[in-house]
């Protein structure tokens, strides 16, 4: 059985948009790859940054002790930055996303 011409570039045609999806595909995960791990270091390096300039800091590593301390509120300020961070994340992803579509 042959196919006519019509038919074929139409199959061309499925395959090559099914291709430019995976590519999205991809580029998505790895954009929020990346912005995961851009706001995993930002608060990271925060963190020692706070540490370095609490006075009395216990230590630069997170516990649960380290709330007890009078001096709690860079570790404080360091969740709400960490979350803040999160979130923005998130949301360039998902308006990344939606300006792909």
């Amino acid at each position: 059985m042959t196919r006519s011409n019509k038919e074929i570039a139409e199959e061309v045609l499925r395959r090559v948009e099914a291709i430019d999806r995976r590519k999205a595909v991809r580029k998505q995960r790895i954009r929020g790859a990346l912005a995961i791990i851009a706001a995993l270091a930002l608060t990271v390096g925060a963190g020692f940054a706070i540490a370095a300039f609490v006075p009395d800091s216990p230590s630069p590593v997170m516990t649960e002790y380290n709330l007890m301390f009078p001096n709690a509120g860079g570790y404080v300020l360091m969740a709400v930055i960490g979350f803040s961070l999160g979130a923005a994340a998130m949301f360039i992803c998902l308006r990344r996303q939606a300006g792909d579509e």
